[in-house]
């Protein structure tokens, strides 16, 4: 349980929170007029929040509670730092295939929901520009 929230509900708030202030925020006020840059700029808050974080702290969350609970032994990462990312790596090298694909996937899911977020606001501006035409000429 310990390691559940740095590792998953960190993540996940700052993901929604990064999204919100530097794309969310920055399609309602049109500053960026490039959509492209915009999923891209989501893209990666995706990818660096739910890939790259956890990925990067979850082994290490999970040696502290290992050295901790004395279950596996661990080099001292003060006296031995190697030792330890050589151990790091060698926990994470099967999975780096997996991760690859995670990460891609969740690129596109996000580049994807900016596309669908941007087409919204410009469905819901292009209504409004209508409706106020139409009182206008009344």
């Amino acid at each position: 349980m310990s390691t559940y929230l740095p590792t998953v509900v960190i993540p996940a708030i700052a993901a929604s929170m990064f999204h919100q202030q530097l794309v969310s925020f920055d399609i309602a006020i049109q500053k960026t007029p490039c959509p492209v840059c915009l999923q891209v700029r989501s893209s990666i808050i995706q990818v660096a929040s739910s890939v790259l974080y956890p990925a990067a702290l979850a082994p290490f969350a999970a040696f502290t509670m290992a050295t901790h609970y004395f279950t596996y032994k661990l080099p001292y990462i003060t006296k031995d730092p190697k030792a330890v990312f050589g151990l790091y790596k060698k926990f994470t090298k099967p999975i780096l295939n997996t991760l690859f694909s995670i990460a891609i996937a969740q690129g596109l899911i996000a580049m994807f929901i900016t596309y669908m977020e941007a087409k919204s606001y410009m469905t819901i501006q292009e209504k409004l520009i209508q409706e106020e035409e139409e009182l206008a000429h009344r």
